[in-house]
């Protein structure tokens, strides 16, 4: 069995569960990103993970996905990683470093376009 993902038809949310036995990191956070919407992950469950260190590095950058309420976390014992509830008060601000990460990338965005769309200008003159 590898990593499953699983959307609960209740609450319209995902559930991560499998093992990382056959797999590696980066395909299942691609398979997240490609999959989940941002902040709708609501429970990961990874085991057994032989490189933890490499499987919380590489899931990292999914931690938009996961709801604001959620962490990664692991178990070096069990080898596995999964989710944990966080403090209200880290979820907001985790929530508005999200946020200003998203502001920062839109204004880097817009400054490429703006770039392009200059430069086509001037190659039409």
């Amino acid at each position: 069995m590898t990593v499953q993902i699983f959307l609960d038809p209740a609450d319209q949310c995902f559930v991560v569960v499998g093992s990382a036995l056959d797999t590696r990191p980066d395909q299942v956070a691609q398979q997240i990103r490609s999959r989940c919407r941002l902040f709708s992950i609501k429970f990961v469950f990874i085991a057994p993970c032989r490189d933890l260190d490499l499987w919380l590095r590489t899931l990292a950058s999914i931690d938009s996905y996961l709801k604001p309420t959620c962490e990664l976390m692991s178990v070096p014992q069990a080898a596995a990683i999964f989710t944990a509830r966080t403090d209200p008060m880290m979820t907001l601000t985790k929530l508005k470093n999200q946020m200003n990460e998203y502001n920062v990338m839109m204004q880097t965005m817009w400054q490429v376009l703006k770039g392009m769309s200059d430069a086509t200008a001037n190659m039409a003159r």
